[in-house]
């Protein structure tokens, strides 16, 4: 049988261990906030793809994104069967700019504050 100390002190943990998951929850949706592409984002990538200055790939994923099929954040995530339209916009862009934006993390890998 459990002491009254015994049972204040699992009731503290308890607390504690709920208030952590409040704080992960609050986080996780911070950082589902600040990832997500804006309305204006998800506009300027959709004529720039539909243009066909990234590609026929590009078009087609603009087209998914018009149509309701798939967002820009669904692509983007690589959950999407169609994120593999998008590799061949972004990998002359990851040899292209690379470098510099793993500098810039490695500079100040606070998240958010890279330019």
């Amino acid at each position: 049988m459990a002491t009254h100390d015994e049972n204040s002190q699992y009731e503290s943990i308890l607390a504690q261990l709920k208030s952590e998951m409040n704080n992960l929850r609050r986080e996780v949706q911070q950082l589902t906030q600040a990832t997500a592409t804006s309305a204006e984002e998800a506009l300027q990538l959709s004529q720039v793809a539909k243009s066909g200055e990234w590609g026929p790939e590009m078009q087609q994923a603009a087209e998914l994104v018009a149509n309701g099929i798939e967002t820009w954040d669904s692509l983007f995530s690589g959950r999407s069967t169609n994120s593999a339209l998008l590799k061949s916009a972004m990998q002359p862009n990851a040899a292209k700019y690379g470098g510099e934006l793993s500098a810039k993390i490695k500079a100040d890998p606070v998240p958010h504050v890279v330019d």
